[in-house]
């Protein structure tokens, strides 16, 4: 009896490791970042003025998806919503879900790719139908460098091929999410640098760091663009690439390197 127990529990965790493993790179898998605090932005001098002045700032564990949202998953957000028109640029022959019927679906071989030319407006609402949220731009920067105050998500040292840019030696083309596991951040979240700009919940405010509250930051009350993080694959300067590199955009923008990830609450 004790047996037949045992090989029933093996084959239970063998199923359970199979369903594991099996999984496709999916923003289904979040990452936990634990509550703490770390230093955002930076001293004056160095990166852009509006990432002045570097500062303390506590944030409440969270969660953050390991992975850009895919062509695939925006598309089956898209067919259960019915809307798209200010959701993503679906005309731009250089996006990647194309509508047939009233069908929408990834291109072909791009399934996996980060989901791209998405409106603030696409991704937020994805996010809620997702049941999660945008991240803050706090929580964003925390996830990419940590607590260690690294400029790139995977140290101190530009490499150009531990992401898709277009630097001198590095992969000059928008890559599926994942593609660079040795560009992981501190917390191991993928492709925090290169590959698509990123959005964040908050309004942009190019002096916001000089008044920022340290505890849990939502940003501005208000403003007139959201605020874009990560750089994109065809950025050609390692400065671009910073875990502290902030860009503003406005809600309705749908730039064929706009994308983004999301974010929940522990």
């Amino acid at each position: 009896m004790q047996k037949i127990l045992l090989i029933f529990l093996s084959s239970i965790i063998l199923f359970l490791l199979f369903l594991y493993t099996g999984k496709s790179e999916s923003s289904d898998e979040m990452i936990l970042i634990p509550a703490g605090e770390f230093i955002m932005g930076n001293t004056k001098g160095e990166g852009n003025s509006d990432e002045w002045p570097a500062h303390n700032v506590y944030l409440d564990n969270f969660y953050i998806d390991k992975y850009e949202v895919t062509n695939k998953e925006f598309a089956d957000f898209l067919n259960s919503e019915k809307h798209s028109d200010d959701w993503i640029n679906i005309e731009d022959k250089r996006c990647l879900i194309e509508k047939k019927g009233d069908f929408y679906q990834p291109k072909n071989g791009y399934e996996n790719h980060p989901a791209i030319g998405i409106s603030w407006y696409g991704a937020s609402n994805y996010a809620k139908w997702a049941g999660k949220r945008l991240p803050t731009e706090a929580e964003w920067e925390k996830s990419a460098r940590g607590t260690d105050r690294r400029l790139f998500p995977w140290g101190i040292k530009w490499d150009s091929l531990k992401c898709a840019n277009s630097c001198p030696g590095g992969i000059k083309m928008l890559m599926p999410a994942g593609s660079f596991p040795e560009g992981a951040s501190y917390y191991g979240v993928m492709d925090m640098a290169g590959n698509v700009w990123e959005w964040c919940s908050d309004w942009y405010d190019w002096n916001y760091y000089k008044k920022s509250p340290s505890d849990n930051p939502f940003g501005p009350s208000k403003g007139n663009s959201r605020v874009i993080r990560g750089g994109s694959w065809f950025y050609s300067s390692p400065a671009d690439f910073r875990c502290s590199r902030r860009a503003g955009k406005g809600l309705t923008c749908k730039l064929i390197n706009i994308g983004f990830r999301c974010a929940k609450d522990f």
